[in-house]
């Protein structure tokens, strides 16, 4: 700020004190060279630093990098090697050559699709009588319980959808 107002002072013959031309060309340009200098050798060096740091200390004895980080964190955690966590990790790490961690969740994919079905069919009749038939007969509002299983069935479609694109 000062820069550009001793530059434009002098620049435009305003002002004619050699204290400003001496201490706008003399002392702050110069000053302001240096200090932009070293801020762009400071940044470099941060950069450079924080880049290295990611991954030099990462990791125990036996696994360096981020992947003996991530088995540091298990280990802290008390997650065992039987974990889905655990088992999912390394057969990401592995590259997908282990045995598949889920391949135990695959016998339910026939049970959410038939809790879909009747979910679905309770909301295809819900729908045939209407709520408010039903709120007459039973004597109380049926409507939350009938967004809750619409929830339900939704929750039960991305549940059958992640399933099927593991």
């Amino acid at each position: 700020m000062i820069l550009a107002g001793c530059t434009s002072l002098v620049g435009r013959r305003v002002c004619h004190l050699p204290a400003l031309r001496w201490m706008s060309e003399l002392l702050i340009l110069p000053l302001f060279v240096i200090l932009i200098v070293v801020s762009w050798g400071m940044t470099s060096l941060l950069a450079i630093a924080s880049i290295s740091n990611a991954d030099f200390c990462s990791g125990n004895s036996q696994q360096g990098g981020p992947a003996g980080t991530v088995m540091n964190v298990f280990e802290e955690r008390g997650i065992s090697n039987d974990d889905v966590i655990f088992t999912t990790f390394t057969y990401y790490q592995s590259g997908c050559a282990t045995d598949d961690p889920i391949k135990g969740l695959y016998k339910y994919e026939d049970d959410i699709q038939g809790g879909i079905a009747s979910a679905n069919e309770f909301l295809t009749q819900a729908d045939q009588i209407g709520i408010d038939e039903i709120n007459e007969q039973c004597g109380a509002s049926v409507r939350p319980i009938i967004e809750g299983i619409g929830l339900i069935k939704d929750n039960l479609g991305i549940l059958l959808s992640a399933l099927r694109s593991t």
